[in-house]
Formats: C-alpha cells, sequence, structure tokens
C-alpha cells in the first residue's frame, strides 16, 4: 500500500464526515440541493466511505464489483480500463462543492498503476490520468551483468481541493540489496484541477540527487523526463506545450535531433498522446506549423509507432480543410508502411 494513503486517506475520511454533516445547501431559502461531496454517486454505485477506510486499513484498496466497475471507470475510455485485473478505490477527495477526485488502484497481477478520475455532482466523470507507479527493470537485460537494476516510484500527494503532485524517485541499485543505493534522481509534477473537473499541468522539477549522480547516462535521465511528462490529461492540451519546451533539450541528450528521431523514444511517447485523444494532438500540431514545433520533426518521421490508416482517420474528421491538407501531406510523406 502506499505511504501516502496512510497520511491522507485518515484526513480525507475525517473531510467526508465534516462534508456529511452540512450535505446540503440553500440556493433560495426554500430549495435545498445536494453537491458532490454528499459522494451520493458513490453510494449509489453501492460504495459505502466507511468501507475504504476499513479496505485502507487492511492494507487493501476497495476492490470493486463488475457492475460497480461499469459505472465508475469504464465510462473513462478505453484507456484507463484494466481489462485483465482488478480496480479498487484507494482514497477519494472532494474538490470544492461540485465535483470530486477518486484514486484507484489498478493491478493485472503483473504490475499495477494509479487511476485518478474527476467526477462532477452526478458523478458523470469530467476527466481522468494514470500512471504506473512502480517498476524495476535490469540495467543489462541480456547477461544481467552485476545484478544491477533501475528503479521507479511515484506517489500522489494532494495539497489543498485544487491541486496534487506526483512525486517520483527514479535510482539504481542492486537486485540483491535494494536498500543501497548507487544513485537516486528525485522530481515532481503539479497539477491544478479547474472549475470543470479538468487537470491541468503545471510544471515539473526535479528536487534533487544523490550517490554518485555523475554514472547516471544522459539518456535514462531524458526517457525518465519523457515518461514523467506522459502523465497527462484526457482533455487539457497545455502537457504538450510543456513537452514542445524542452524536447530540444532532451535531443540534445541523446545526441542531436537525427539520432533522437531514429532511437524513437520521442516518436514512441507521441504515439500514447494521439492515442489519448487524437483530434486534440492533430489540432495541437496543425496549429503550431513553425519552427518553434520542435515535435513536428519526431512526428514527420512516425512511421512505427502510429497506425497511418487511423491517423488518416483522424484528420479526416477535422473542421478545417487546410489543416487536413496539411496533415494528410505529412502522413503520405511517411518512408515506408507500419508493421500489421
Amino acid at each position: 500500500m502506499l505511504k501516502w494513503i496512510n497520511n491522507v486517506l485518515p484526513v480525507l475520511v475525517v473531510c467526508l464526515a465534516a462534508c456529511a454533516g452540512n450535505n446540503a445547501t440553500s440556493r433560495d431559502g426554500n430549495h435545498v440541493e445536494a453537491k458532490v461531496n454528499d459522494f451520493a454517486f458513490l453510494r449509489q454505485a453501492g460504495i459505502d466511505m466507511d468501507s475504504i477506510a476499513a479496505a485502507d486499513a487492511a492494507g487493501q484498496p476497495l476492490w470493486l464489483t463488475r457492475p460497480q466497475y461499469e459505472v465508475l471507470v469504464k465510462p473513462l475510455g478505453t484507456d484507463y480500463e484494466e481489462d485483465m485485473g482488478d480496480t479498487g478505490i484507494l482514497a477519494v477527495h472532494p474538490v470544492g462543492d461540485d465535483h470530486a477526485v477518486v484514486v484507484y488502484r489498478q493491478t493485472n497481477g503483473t504490475g499495477g498503476r494509479l487511476l485518478i478520475a474527476t467526477y462532477d455532482h452526478d458523478g458523470r466523470p469530467c476527466d481522468a490520468m494514470n500512471f504506473e507507479d512502480k517498476n524495476v527493470w535490469p540495467v543489462n537485460p541480456e547477461t544481467l551483468e552485476g545484478g544491477l537494476v533501475r528503479e521507479y516510484n511515484r506517489t500522489l500527494q494532494f495539497a489543498g481541493d485544487h491541486h496534487f503532485s506526483i512525486h517520483s524517485v527514479l535510482r539504481e541499485c542492486e537486485l540483491d540489496h535494494m536498500d543501497n543505493e548507487h544513485w537516486a534522481v528525485r522530481w515532481h509534477q503539479d497539477y491544478d484541477i479547474n472549475a470543470d473537473g479538468v487537470f491541468i499541468f503545471k510544471e515539473i522539477k526535479e528536487d534533487g540527487r544523490s550517490g554518485s549522480v555523475a554514472d547516471v547516462d544522459a539518456i535514462v535521465l531524458a526517457n525518465m523526463r519523457l515518461t514523467g511528462m506522459s502523465v497527462q490529461s484526457r482533455i487539457d492540451g497545455g502537457v504538450m506545450d510543456a513537452w514542445n519546451r524542452f524536447v530540444p533539450d532532451s535531443e540534445q541528450e541523446y545526441g542531436g535531433r537525427g539520432k533522437a528521431v531514429e532511437m524513437g523514444y520521442i516518436r514512441m511517447e507521441m504515439s500514447s498522446w494521439f492515442e489519448l485523444n487524437p483530434q486534440r494532438f492533430l489540432r495541437w500540431m496543425a496549429a503550431h506549423r513553425g519552427a518553434d514545433n520542435h515535435l513536428l520533426p519526431h512526428f514527420m518521421n512516425d512511421n512505427v509507432f502510429l497506425d497511418r490508416s487511423v491517423v488518416k482517420a483522424q484528420i479526416d474528421s477535422l473542421p478545417d480543410a487546410d489543416d487536413r491538407a496539411w496533415l494528410h501531406s505529412i502522413v503520405t510523406a511517411w518512408k515506408k508502411p507500419l508493421a500489421q
């Protein structure tokens, strides 16, 4: 169980109890309207708030039944489903009077991730993000030389009703001595939740390094940033602006733009942006046609990670004819067909 739950959830439960005691607001002196911090939409799905705290005390999420999953998670879209595993509630966080954040754990038996989603007072989903919160992989996967592994951990922390951060640690250590790290790099990403329940990316900052950080190769750190910035709202496009700002530095860490395009890490991450919201991705590209679009060279060479036919179909759905023509010219020029 994540460490932050032990600190955050009791506070949330107290907040829930306080909200339950003041769960109606008079708008006109006669009419009383229930607000989202009643969490009626969860109760209607058969979820009792006390059961979330009881599950946490037992070191588990409150695992959803299939009908509960169908009501709460499936409407978020296919990118947020975990069909081969289970989904459970870790915590609920009120966002003012009109929205609530639900934090889920999703697992498929071999790994797991966190899913965070906002809902309005009627239980309609407003936004969602998900991210793998823990992973370990060998430094030398072919030989396992030295038993070196790299590990990252992410934790989620709220700071008030409308703000939260994702804190990350990337470190290297020996598999049999995980408590004795060689080096570690720590950073965080900050997000706001706006009045419509949308997650707004604010910034990403490195918090510090420890150990023999001079041994950390630049490509590992470049991938760290790419992976971190992939945690994005399904609606807001601000994260693409942020990616665009730091792509030139990442390209240098890969050995220049040509090498970065060849290696494909940026192109691979771009495919996840497209799949999350194709129309947002294409509109952003069409609105940034100049030299300041540092993502464009990678998109123009993306002949591996994006399905040409899917991209063309999405382009055809754009309202502006000039945008459609420009984007079709890029996709048509991709050098070789995708593997089927």
